[in-house]
């Protein structure tokens, strides 16, 4: 049991860390583009791959065939029925439909059938479940479209009761998100990064990022604060300032690593895309 609740893991870890392109609970941002399954680590990929269908009724909204029988390339043992990742992996699909899932129970969440179309193999489908970006299995070729407030949406703002200051969060990707603060008509951007660490160090300094074009942004002097993590070792985050110059880079460049002290982070590119671009709305 512990083997596999291990192996579960390993295998959201996995899918979390690489996960591209995903529409939330904006499906239709898939339609008329092109997909393909993405690339497992071979230790994983006995795993993955559970969410490919063959059949799925159009009229009643629902995968009513077995799933035992519904696999294309089935493989696996007999409680686990995957596709075979071989069959899969590295083909272009083009998304033609997506049918939202009715549900075989009251409480079950939006779920969708997203219907893709490979020359070579015809069409399938691909169950799709906007709750869990770990397990989503597709990869979105030249990314998604997203539209103009997609971004903003997701900032929050809280407003203090008793003083005139409101102060607006931006969602943390890869461990680094934004904060902006109105305080009495006064508008303060500041740059939070976030990095794990195995060792226990107090009182460091130095905050470094890399950007895609070669370039580095570099705080020598930026404070470092220490926490004990929920699951193993330690987080170290940086917490600064930034100037309308920096502001100006951040939201224009792609992060690709961050260095708090010695810890290093690593940052994919979509979530890359998704920092800058909430840098902008809060710099609206």
């Amino acid at each position: 049991m512990k083997k596999i609740i291990f192996t579960s893991i390993l295998c959201l870890t996995f899918l979390n860390i690489f996960s591209q392109s995903f529409p939330e609970n904006n499906p239709e941002l898939l339609l008329n583009k092109t997909v393909k399954p993405k690339e497992i680590s071979e230790t994983l990929q006995k795993y993955a791959y559970k969410n490919f269908y063959l059949e799925f009724d159009k009229e009643k909204k629902q995968f009513t065939k077995d799933d035992k029988k519904n696999k294309p390339f089935a493989t696996g043992p007999s409680y686990s029925v995957i596709s075979d990742y071989t069959k899969l992996v590295g083909k272009e699909f083009k998304v033609l439909e997506i049918f939202e899932i009715v549900p075989k129970y009251s409480f079950s969440g939006k779920e969708y059938a997203v219907e893709i179309e490979n020359a070579e193999i015809g069409k399938i489908f691909y169950k799709y479940d906007p709750k869990y970006e770990h397990s989503f299995e597709l990869e979105v070729i030249g990314g998604l479209d997203y539209p103009q407030d997609f971004f903003c949406s997701k900032i929050e703002q809280q407003k203090d009761k008793f003083e005139d200051k409101t102060t607006f969060f931006t969602p943390t990707e890869n461990g680094i998100s934004f904060v902006k603060t109105i305080d009495k008509g006064k508008t303060f951007i500041y740059l939070n990064v976030r990095v794990n660490g195995s060792t226990l160090n107090v009182s460091e300094k130095g905050l470094n990022i890399l950007f895609e074009d070669g370039t580095k942004f570099t705080k020598p002097e930026a404070k470092i604060d220490t926490k004990v993590s929920s699951g193993s070792g330690y987080i170290y985050s940086a917490f600064i300032q930034l100037t309308t110059a920096e502001i100006k880079i951040l939201s224009e460049k792609n992060i690709t690593d961050t260095r708090v002290y010695i810890y290093d982070g690593t940052v994919d590119k979509d979530s890359a895309k998704k920092i800058r671009e909430y840098l902008k709305c809060l710099s609206k």
